[in-house]
């Protein structure tokens, strides 16, 4: 599961441009789910179009908030003998973000719904912030909500491991984040 650290790991290391609040939040997500593992296999309009892939390449952020009316992101993650395949779609509606993700093939019928209220999380900015870390208040709040809502449905053999405490490769991963994230700042 993702964890606040690795998630503000993930931004910074990303450094990603935000036209508006939709898109903090809507980055967030898209971090939750490469903390906890999956690969980005399609992301904007390849994420949205009617032939999505269920397989392939991962590919960088390039295009993630081209579309003025939705984010989407195909992932992909490896389990044992089977790999998954994850449509993630956010749709922003006023102040909300309407998140719907579901498993392109699988057993996963109904999409797993989650109504963030964009206000929630972010800090009151009156100027333009520069710092990932300052543009977010309560991100703690939302990993959270990602994870139970999303990510432990999409793995819930997973979620006793989760409450563990983290296992050596994932603080590798975070510390490799974060190493990442100071030498490009």
């Amino acid at each position: 599961m993702a964890s606040e650290n690795s998630v503000m790991a993930v931004i910074r290391a990303s450094r990603p441009t935000f036209r508006n609040n939709h898109d903090k939040v809507a980055f967030v997500i898209h971090a939750s789910f490469l903390s906890a593992g999956f690969s980005l296999i399609a992301v904007g309009r390849r994420a949205v179009d009617n032939n999505l892939p269920i397989e392939g390449e991962e590919v960088g952020i390039e295009g993630w908030n081209e579309l003025d009316d939705a984010y989407g992101f195909v992932y992909s993650k490896s389990e044992k003998d089977a790999k998954k395949a994850i449509l993630v779609k956010c749709l922003p509606l006023e102040d909300y973000l309407m998140v719907d993700v579901v498993e392109l093939k699988g057993e996963q019928k109904e999409p797993f719904h989650l109504q963030i209220l964009v206000e929630d999380y972010l800090a009151d900015s009156g100027a333009q912030q520069t710092n990932y870390g300052d543009m977010y208040k309560n991100l703690q709040g939302l990993v959270k909500s990602l994870n139970t809502v999303i990510l432990e449905q999409l793995e819930p053999k997973c979620k006793a491991v989760a409450s563990a405490s983290p296992s050596r490769s994932s603080r590798y991963v975070e510390q490799h984040l974060f190493d990442l994230a100071e030498t490009r700042s």
